[in-house]
């Protein structure tokens, strides 16, 4: 502590349950999504899947829709031992999310160049709004 040598602060978050279908929800929303990127971006030189190994490389590849069906199926045999009803359903939430790929229509280096454009004209906006560099 800048005041005083001696004294000292030590910050302790609160620890927060996530449930493990939560955190898998969050995984296969970012590699379906990164790898629909790294496809749709092939013929530029040092952006495939190669360059991202060992992770997140491996989860990339065409089997990742199998990946996540089994071990959501896994995961959701635990719920069932422990009676978790919810646990069960949001698996089968997860299951679903990978076999209807909410990413695998969607243009990535159009929506990349649009996002480009949009981040350019707000920035102009904000300099003229005496926002800083």
């Amino acid at each position: 502590f800048v005041a005083d040598r001696e004294l000292y602060i030590k910050h302790v978050p609160p620890k927060i349950f996530r449930p493990a279908w939560r955190s898998l929800r969050e995984d296969i929303k970012r590699f379906l999504y990164e790898r629909k990127k790294v496809i749709d971006h092939e013929e530029i030189e040092g952006v495939g899947r190669e360059e991202l190994m060992p992770y997140p490389g491996m989860f990339l590849g065409p089997d990742l829709e199998e990946r996540i069906i089994r071990t959501n199926e896994l995961l959701k045999e635990e719920y069932k031992k422990l009676s978790d009803k919810r646990g069960m359903d949001e698996c089968e939430v997860n299951i679903e999310l990978a076999k209807n790929n909410p990413f695998k229509d969607i243009d990535t280096p159009t929506w990349l160049r649009n996002l480009i454009k949009r981040w350019q004209g707000l920035t102009r906006v904000a300099v003229g709004r005496g926002i800083p560099k």
